[in-house]
């Protein structure tokens, strides 16, 4: 089935305490189409993260809301900005990977592993020396291609990057841009880069939104 988007934003609010003060986001109306890339760009609490909590069903227990997420994609997969808390330290990259995986399709164990290889070979990180390795053996940027992987496996219908190279050194940060923009070229994916530098998405083909203050304008606007 073709989809018009994988996902739709309906005058969404969201308030962390009480209806009466000002929302962390204001009314947002966001479409992503299958394929699209779109960069949401805006400073330090404008409510950039809180929008990809929302998209994601991920919002906190003491978050109230109004307006609509009408998702129409199958799989959203996210790569967080802090690779060493999103993987697990118990778990080894490639269970990690398989798990990810397990969470979105009903496959074999030996699918689920051939595919778990692959993902793992499309960041750049090789299977037989990788797969069985534990997070903390890892160097940052190793982390951050194993989250990404967790995030790629099995075709994802969208995959939002929330500030997936923050913690990262400029080189590593360099080689991670390269390769997210590379996976997204290669596999088709839809995805949402939230980010607040505008450099990081310069050389992406696809829309460019800006956020101040929980409300997304074009960035013409």
């Amino acid at each position: 089935m073709n989809l018009p988007v994988v996902i739709a934003v309906r005058d969404l609010r969201i308030w962390y305490r009480s209806p009466d003060l000002t929302p962390v986001l204001n009314g947002i109306n966001l479409e992503i189409e299958p394929g699209e890339f779109v960069a949401l760009q805006g400073p330090s609490g404008c409510g950039k993260s809180t929008l990809a909590l929302a998209l994601l069903n991920a919002l906190p227990e003491n978050a109230q809301r109004s307006g609509e997420v009408l998702r129409f994609g199958t799989i959203m997969a996210p790569v967080f900005q802090e690779a060493s808390g999103a993987l697990h330290p118990m778990l080894s990259v490639g269970r990690q990977v398989m798990e990810a995986l397990r969470a979105r399709r009903s496959l074999s164990r030996s699918e689920r592993l051939r595919q778990a290889h692959a993902a793992l070979e499309s960041v750049g990180l090789d299977p037989h020396r990788y797969f069985d390795s534990w997070p903390h053996q890892l160097s940052g940027g190793e982390k951050q291609r194993a989250l990404i992987a967790q995030a790629i496996v099995g075709s994802p219908d969208l995959v939002i990057a929330d500030e997936p190279t923050a913690s990262l050194d400029p080189v590593t940060r360099e080689a991670i841009v390269i390769l997210l923009r590379d996976l997204r070229t290669r596999m088709g994916l839809a995805m949402l880069w939230i980010t607040h530098s505008a450099l990081l998405i310069r050389d992406f083909d696809g829309r460019v939104l800006t956020m101040r203050e929980g409300i997304v304008h074009d960035r013409a606007s």
